[in-house]
């Protein structure tokens, strides 16, 4: 069917369960209210360009096949989108959205395009799957309709890259158990005190080459920054660890800091942990337990194991390490002192002083992961 341009549907249609061929066409069709859609089966380039449909209108579990058009459609105060499964190239660029829309559990292909749709004063995207890229962007026009006043993308996933350039935040802003497998491009936003990224998940930290990593690490960048701005600190951490990771893993980055940040990523996930840098200093006792006793055995076969001095030595020079540092090379100390030590005059300082090396750089991490989560300004 291809309804004539300009038609005009002023009482309640219902196309439940239809099922439209290929190029089928509603360009600037004008319906009434209660419009529905449901279950309706549309195939490939299914136009609606400019099409006026009227409040509590539904296409809920409607299948719309590859290059759908929405652009310019002028939607009443309710629409329903829930569960509709759409092909790849949907579009619903400058499409404007009344009062609420339900997207929830729908199905999106690759390409989905929202540039500067205005999607009402809420928008509810509720476990709605994208299988490729999206596009939220707020495009060039400056008459609010780069405005987003609600918006929920609870347990929603993004498999391809997703852009919410230039869009502007200005209630509640939900992305609470989010997915989203690749990029994610918040450049130029407006954030919403409001804004929740509550268990969001942000999986890609390594792009094809080096310009793709790049451009996550700006991706999170912009993430952090806007966290910070908001004084959310736990957030703000989350996305300086994945710009950190970003940065790590490229080719271009000299190897002694990538090292360096990857001990920063073991031990603390970059500043993010408090419980691992305590973690690394238990381990790293019981290793140096071990190291000293083995060059013990080694070196001092002769040494008193049975009477119990040998495991007390190697507790004073393990502890000594962690309660005052370097102290091995200072006669007065208490491990300068132990026979260990004494028939290992060079090479047992050394290994303590890295020992205590390693100790002050874990208490120096974990100052700054208790610091990182506690500070307030």
């Amino acid at each position: 069917p291809s309804p004539k341009c300009a038609a005009h549907l002023d009482y309640e249609a219902s196309f439940d369960c239809a099922h439209f061929g290929n190029r089928t066409t509603f360009r600037g069709v004008s319906f009434g209210k209660a419009s529905s859609f449901g279950d309706a089966y549309f195939g490939k380039r299914t136009i609606f360009n400019g099409a006026k449909i009227g409040g509590w209108s539904k296409f809920s579990g409607t299948h719309f096949g590859e290059e759908t058009q929405f652009d310019g459609a002028h939607f009443g105060d309710e629409m329903g989108f829930d569960g509709a499964i759409f092909g790849d190239g949907v579009t619903f660029n400058n499409t404007h959205f009344g009062n609420v829309v339900w997207f929830g559990g729908a199905h999106f292909g690759d390409g989905a395009a929202f540039k500067a749709a205005y999607l009402g004063d809420e928008a509810i995207f509720y476990k709605a799957n994208f299988a490729g890229s999206a596009n939220f962007e707020a495009g060039t026009t400056d008459d609010g309709w780069g405005l987003f006043r609600g918006i929920d993308f609870r347990d929603a996933e993004f498999h391809g890259c997703v852009n919410f350039e230039n869009r502007q935040f200005m209630s509640a802003a939900c992305f609470e158990r989010a997915v989203f497998h690749d990029i994610a491009q918040f450049h130029g936003c407006t954030f919403h005190p409001d804004m929740s990224f509550h268990k969001t998940t942000f999986k890609k930290t390594k792009g094809q080459d080096d310009s793709g990593t790049e451009a996550l690490e700006r991706a999170y960048r912009t993430l952090k920054l806007a966290m910070e701005e908001l004084r959310a600190r736990n957030e703000e951490a989350r996305f300086f660890a994945l710009e950190m990771e970003c940065h790590r893993q490229q080719e271009d980055v000299p190897r002694l800091e990538r090292a360096f940040a990857s001990l920063y990523k073991l031990t603390s996930n970059y500043g993010r942990s408090i419980n691992r840098p305590v973690g690394c200093l238990a381990v790293s006792l019981v290793v140096f337990v071990a190291i000293y006793w083995i060059i013990g055995c080694l070196t001092n076969p002769s040494l008193d194991q049975e009477q119990g001095q040998f495991p007390y030595d190697l507790a004073v020079l393990t502890l000594e390490q962690l309660v005052k540092p370097f102290s091995v090379w200072t006669r007065s100390s208490s491990s300068a002192q132990l026979p260990l030590v004494e028939n290992n005059p060079l090479l047992l300082p050394i290994l303590a002083s890295l020992q205590s090396l390693f100790n002050l750089s874990l208490l120096a991490v974990f100052l700054l992961a208790l610091r990182r989560r506690f500070k307030m300004d």
